[in-house]
C-alpha cells in the first residue's frame, strides 16, 4: 500500500514538474493574428450612417469596401418612405438604370458602372425629386482583355483574370473592377452577387472555397470548402449549386451542406465547364476533349463520350464511341493569348445591398499530420526568418528553407504534440485549426537541429 502511495506521489510530483516546467519555457509572446476580410469588413461599416445627411446634402463614399474603386456608396434620410431610380449618365447614350430594392427612409444606395479616371454625373430621382451628384474616380489602368465581338446592349462583360475581375462595356470602357485575388468560374445570383473563388489557397493551391460577394466588394457568405476548390461552379437553381472539389459536389446554398456528392474520375483531360442539364437531368463536367455525364440523382456516371485517349482502361466501360460534341458554356474568350471566363451583367434591375455580417459556412479536415517522433526535451531558440502567422481559422508559416533540408514544424502542449511535415520545395505551409485546441509552443527540426520558436499560438 504505501508503495502504491509512493509511486502516485512521484507520478503528480513529475507532473507538477512538467507543467511548472513548460509555463517556465513558454515563450511570452502570442502570433499575431491577421483579420480577414468578413472582419474587417463589419469594421468598415460600423462607420456606415445615413442620420444628419439628406438628399440634398448625402453622404458618398468612393470604393467603400478598399477594393472596388469604380463604385461608391451614397446615404441619407428622407422624412417619408421613398425608393430612388438611379442613373449613371454613359458616355455614349448607354446610360445605365436601376432602382432602389425596397421604400425606405433610410437610404444606403450603391453606385456600380462608374468610369474610371472620370467625373460622373449620377442622377437619383423619384417622382417628386431629382439630385444630381458627381463621383470622381481615380485611374485604374486599362486591361489589354478584348471583348470585342461579345454584345451586351448596355450590360457589362465581367471578365475573370487570374488575380481579378474587370468589368467592360461594348465600347471599351471599363467599368468595373474588383482587386483581391478573387478569379475562377464566375455566377450571377438574382441579386446581382457574384459567386467567386476565394482569394485564400490550401497546402495543394486550390482555393479554399467560393464566395458570395456584391459589386461594391462586400462579402455575404464564404463557404470553405473541405477539399478545397478547383474552378468551377454552376447554379442548379436559387438554393443549389455544384461545384469542383476534391469531387464534384452539390451544395445548399443557405446553408453550405453538401448534399450530393459525385466521384471524379481521373482522365488526362482539362476540365473547362461544370453544367446541369435539367432535360436530361444530368450533371455534365465538359473537358477540353472529353465530357462525363453523371445521373443527378443517383450520383453515378452514366457515360464519357470524345477522345478515347484521354481515358484510363478503367474507365472505358463508361466510354460511348461518339465524337466530343459542343455543349452549353459560359461564354470564354481568348485574348492575350490567355483563356478568361466572361459573363455579362446587366444593372437595369433593382439592386440588393444590406449592412449585415458576413456568414462564414465552413467545412475543415485536420491538416494531415506526420508520424515522425521528435523528441523536444532540448532545443536552441530559433533565431532565423521565418514568419508566423494566425487566421482566423488556421496557422499560416511563411519560410525560405533550402529545398534539400528535411524540416518538421511542431506544436506541443501538455499531453498533446502535433508534427508536421513541411514541404521545402513551397515557401509556405497552411495547419487548419480543426482539430487543434489550447495554447501551444511551436518547434521546428531542421535536419539534426531542434530549435524552439519564440511565440506561442492559442485556438
Amino acid at each position: 500500500m504505501k508503495q502504491l502511495y509512493f509511486f502516485l506521489t512521484f507520478i503528480v510530483l513529475i507532473i507538477i514538474i512538467t507543467i511548472i516546467g513548460m509555463i517556465l519555457i513558454s515563450p511570452k509572446n502570442e502570433v499575431k493574428e491577421v483579420k480577414d476580410t468578413i472582419t474587417l469588413q463589419n469594421e468598415i461599416e460600423s462607420s456606415f450612417s445615413c442620420y444628419g445627411y439628406t438628399l440634398e446634402k448625402p453622404k458618398i463614399i468612393l470604393n467603400p469596401y478598399g477594393n472596388s474603386p469604380l463604385t461608391a456608396l451614397i446615404m441619407f434620410e428622407t422624412d417619408k418612405r421613398e425608393k430612388f431610380t438611379i442613373t449613371i449618365k454613359g458616355k455614349n447614350n448607354d446610360d445605365i438604370t436601376y432602382d432602389e430594392t425596397s421604400e425606405t427612409k433610410e437610404h444606403y444606395i450603391p453606385i456600380y458602372g462608374l468610369y474610371s479616371n472620370y467625373e460622373n454625373n449620377v442622377i437619383l430621382s423619384t417622382d417628386t425629386a431629382d439630385k444630381k451628384v458627381k463621383i470622381k474616380t481615380e485611374l485604374v489602368e486599362k486591361t489589354d482583355i478584348s471583348t470585342e465581338g461579345v454584345e451586351t446592349d448596355n450590360g457589362i462583360n465581367l471578365v475573370s483574370t487570374n488575380n481579378e475581375i474587370v468589368g467592360i462595356d461594348k465600347y471599351g470602357e471599363i467599368r468595373y473592377y474588383l482587386k483581391g485575388g478573387y478569379s475562377k468560374d464566375i455566377i450571377i445570383d438574382k441579386n446581382n452577387h457574384l459567386f467567386l473563388s476565394t482569394n485564400r489557397i490550401n497546402n495543394d493551391n486550390s482555393n479554399t472555397g467560393i464566395i458570395n460577394i456584391d459589386l461594391l466588394g462586400k462579402i455575404y457568405y464564404e463557404y470553405n470548402l473541405e477539399d478545397g476548390y478547383k474552378g468551377l461552379i454552376y447554379n442548379v437553381d436559387e438554393t443549389k449549386m455544384l461545384i469542383l472539389s476534391e469531387n464534384i459536389i452539390l451544395i445548399d446554398i443557405q446553408t453550405g451542406k453538401v448534399l450530393k456528392e459525385y466521384d471524379l474520375y481521373k482522365t488526362t483531360d482539362n476540365y473547362v465547364n461544370l453544367l446541369f442539364d435539367e432535360n436530361t437531368n444530368q450533371v455534365i463536367l465538359n473537358g477540353e476533349n472529353v465530357t462525363l455525364y453523371y445521373d443527378y440523382e443517383k450520383c453515378n456516371l452514366d457515360k464519357i463520350i470524345g477522345n478515347k485517349e484521354y481515358v484510363s482502361d478503367e474507365l472505358s466501360t463508361y466510354f460511348v464511341d461518339t465524337p466530343n460534341i459542343d455543349v452549353e458554356e459560359n461564354i470564354k474568350i481568348k485574348s492575350n493569348n490567355q483563356i478568361y471566363d466572361i459573363e455579362s451583367i446587366y444593372l437595369d434591375k433593382d439592386v440588393y445591398f444590406n449592412i449585415t455580417k458576413g456568414i462564414y459556412l465552413s467545412k475543415y479536415k485536420e491538416t494531415e499530420t506526420s508520424n515522425k517522433n521528435i523528441n523536444i526535451l532540448f532545443s536552441k531558440e530559433y533565431k532565423d526568418k521565418i514568419n508566423v502567422y494566425k487566421e482566423y481559422d488556421r496557422l499560416v508559416i511563411e519560410y525560405d528553407f533550402n529545398e534539400d533540408d528535411e524540416v518538421y514544424f511542431v506544436l506541443d502542449k501538455f499531453l498533446g504534440k502535433k508534427v508536421y511535415e513541411i514541404d521545402t520545395s513551397k515557401n509556405i505551409k497552411y495547419i487548419n485549426s480543426y482539430g487543434l485546441s489550447g495554447k501551444y509552443t511551436m518547434y521546428l527540426k531542421i535536419n539534426d537541429r531542434l530549435l524552439k520558436l519564440n511565440e506561442f499560438v492559442k485556438f
